[in-house]
Order: C-alpha cells, then structure tokens, then sequence
C-alpha cells in the first residue's frame, strides 16, 4: 500500500477502523508500522479526535433541553401530520366535487320523459289486427298476427317480440276481467310461429288441436286459416280460450 492510499483510508479508520474490510485494515496497519511519516500523521489526527471529543463532552448541557428537542420533534410530527391530512382531505374533496360535477352533468343531460308521446303511443290506442302488424313490419319483422275473426282486440292489453325456445316471435297478450267470485284476471298469451323457424307441420300433427293443460295454465295450437305459413300457440288462464275469441254475435259483418 501506498502512502496516497493510505492516507484516504484514514478518514474512514477513526476513531476505529471498524467501517473498513478486514483486508484494508491489515494492510493499513502494516503500512503505518513501516512508514514513519503516515504513522506520525495518524497519531495526530487521533489525538486532534481525542481533544475534540474531551472538548465538546466538557461542554454544559442546558437544564430542559432534552425534553425541549423532544417536544420540538413532536410539535414538527403533529405539523407534518396536519399537512398530510390536509393533502388527503383536499384531495378528496377534489374527487367528491368531480364525481358530484359529473352526476350533476348527467342529470341535466338526460332525456326527459315524454308523457304525451307515451299516452300517444300505438300500444295504447285502438286495437286492430292491421295496427299490431304495421307495429311489426316497422321493426322489419315479417308476420301475420291472427285476425278479427279469431281474437276479440279490444282485449289486446299488450304486444311485442318475445323468447319462444331460442327465438324471437311476435307475442300479443289479451287480458279478460275475472269472473264473479275469480279475482284473478284471464290471460292469454298468443305466440306468431313461421315455418321458416320452427316445424309446424310436426307441431300441429303432434297437438291436433287438442287442449293441453299444465298446472293452472293451458296451451292449444290455433291454424292461421288464410296462411298456412304461420301457427299461434297460445297460452292462457282460467280454463277456457273461448273468452278471448270473438263471439259470433259480435264478428264483424262480411
């Protein structure tokens, strides 16, 4: 080792060498024995450390300090605390305002509701065969809803696509007022099939017309008689469909 080498290893030797390696130390300590010059020059810097240190421990320590530097030190951590809470409180506050701004934003852009064009609506005015269908054919739906002849429509409550195993056929609900003594209402639920989408020949063949009951509900297949193309199966309450069919007193005259 050198004597510029040994020299900056000093700085880090005192007061013991204890931040050095094992293999710096030995070779710090070999170089100090064989050099007169480096080992003078160690000597005095401990004994400038040894006199520094004797100084400042001869130096009186104030009564009250002790505690003054621990209550400075938590005067600073509450302040510190304070700051942070502040941030955090800003900070939400910020988030609260923009979340509530959006809301605000939202609630006046949202579409008003219409009460006349609802009441206007086609569902709730007169009831036709030929105003159900049009309703269809709007959507670009192809279909031919029963007629007249078969289903009373000033009991139609309600029309629209609707589930029918996997697919969507136009739907047409009628609603009877119960019977004395019956304070359930009748429905009927009348479902469009084509045959472009189910096999109607397999399922008028395997109902023949015949009435099938399941639980309080009844299920019959009804032909179209002018287009062989399309069938309805309806299912309805109370027992009977023939609340729902026009009456031949009240078909219309030819």
């Amino acid at each position: 080792m050198d004597c510029k080498t040994a020299r900056l290893l000093l700085d880090y030797a005192r007061p013991t060498p204890a931040e050095l390696p094992g293999g710096d130390v030995a070779a710090l300590e070999g170089h100090l024995t064989a050099c007169p010059d480096c080992e003078a020059l160690a000597r005095a810097e401990r004994q400038a450390d040894d006199h520094l240190g004797r100084a400042v421990r001869d130096v009186p320590v104030p009564d009250g300090l002790r505690d003054r530097l621990l209550a400075r030190l938590s005067a600073e951590r509450d302040a510190w605390w304070r700051r942070v809470l502040l941030r955090s409180a800003g900070v939400a506050a910020a988030v609260f305002l923009t979340v509530w701004g959006a809301m605000l934003w939202r609630s006046y852009h949202l579409p008003r509701v219409d009460l006349d064009a609802f009441v206007q609506n086609e569902k709730w005015q007169a009831r036709s065969p030929e105003t159900v269908q049009q309703s269809f054919r709007d959507r670009g739906v192809v279909t031919v809803v029963p007629g007249k002849n078969q289903f009373d429509y000033q009991l139609l409550s309600y029309w629209d696509l609707a589930e029918f195993q996997g697919k969507r056929v136009p739907m047409l609900q009628f609603a009877r007022n119960p019977n004395d003594g019956d304070l359930r209402p009748r429905l009927a639920w009348v479902y469009v099939l084509s045959d472009a989408q189910f096999n109607l020949a397999a399922l008028k063949a395997a109902t023949d017309n015949q009435q099938l009951n399941s639980g309080e509900y009844a299920v019959r297949v009804l032909d179209n008689p002018d287009n062989p193309h399309f069938v309805y199966v309806v299912v309805y309450t109370g027992g009977s469909l023939e609340p729902f069919l026009l009456s031949r007193s009240r078909q219309p005259s030819a």
